[in-house]
């Protein structure tokens, strides 16, 4: 996973000074019983990914648990720079 997401980033020409990507992955079992009988089993996973990107001296976050495959428009070629731009009037 890590992998895939490294290469995805690369592939974007972000001006940034700093990227930092923080990947987690956890993955718990349950055991329940009563009365010294077993009740039921289960076990969870979860995953996620937490971006950090500096630039012009500023940090910004973001993080998310769904690692879907991006959609075909934020592949390479999508102007990502536009979205870096600062907001006119600030």
């Amino acid at each position: 996973m890590f992998a895939e997401l490294t290469e995805r980033l690369s592939s974007f020409q972000i001006p940034a000074e700093w990227i930092g990507l923080r990947v987690v992955k956890e993955s718990s079992q349950v055991h329940q019983t009563r009365d010294a009988i077993p009740q039921g089993n289960g076990r969870t996973l979860s995953q996620g990914v937490m971006v950090e990107v500096l630039v012009n001296g500023h940090i910004g976050y973001g993080a998310t648990n769904s690692l879907t495959p991006l959609p075909s428009e934020l592949l390479p070629g999508m102007p990502i720079n536009r979205l870096l731009q600062p907001v006119s009037g600030h």
